[in-house]
Parts: C-alpha cells; structure tokens; sequence
C-alpha cells in the first residue's frame, strides 16, 4: 500500500474502533474488535477485519449487524474524515488469531509426543 492508502486505512480503523461501541447501540457487536483495514488500491473499498468472541453463531451475527449498519457507519465517517467521497465498507471476520492458538496447540502436542 502506498502511504496515503495506509494513511486512510489507519483514520478509517480508528474511526470505526469507537462507533461500534459507542455510536452503534446494537448488542450484537458489543464483542467486535477492528483488527485491520485495508484499502483498494482506487481507495474506493475499505476492507475491515473485525474480530469477534463467541461462537460462531456471535460472530455471523456480529458481522450481519455491522453490513446493517454500514450506511450509519458511512455517514459517520463522512464528518470525520476529510475526502471528496468516502470508500464503501466491507466487512470481514478476522480469524488470523483463532489460526495462530490453533497452530500454537498442534505444535505443543508435537512436542509432549516427541518428548514421550
């Protein structure tokens, strides 16, 4: 990414950080956490990774909110970030922490089996 789309990607994770919990009054995402965001290169899509706890009942449900909620979120943006048009937000479970304890656990049986 080129340092303006790091830039923006930064300002959008930040922003959208505190509107879930504070501007998004829906319990659903109470447990979601913006762990990235990327942008496209024409900076037309922002990309955000959400992380969520729960199940993964929670965790769909967590992301149905906030596509639901992608207009308000949108709007939001639009005041507090200085572009000619706001990128479109997509949204996506991170599950990049749930694959590194999965590989942490099968690494540490590899090592009780080979020590036995």
């Amino acid at each position: 990414m080129e340092h303006r789309d790091v830039r923006l990607a930064e300002e959008i994770q930040h922003a959208v950080m505190e509107l879930i919990p504070y501007g998004l009054k829906d319990p659903r995402v109470e447990n979601a956490a913006v762990t990235r965001v990327e942008m496209t290169p024409d900076l037309k899509l922002a990309k955000i990774y959400v992380e969520v706890t729960g199940d993964a009942r929670a965790r769909q449900e967590a992301l149905r909110a906030l596509v639901h909620a992608r207009g308000y979120l949108r709007r939001e943006l639009a005041m507090q970030i200085n572009m000619r048009q706001i990128p479109d937000l997509a949204f996506y479970l991170d599950v990049s922490q749930e694959n590194q304890r999965r590989v942490e656990t099968l690494l540490a049986q590899i090592h009780v089996d080979k020590n036995r």
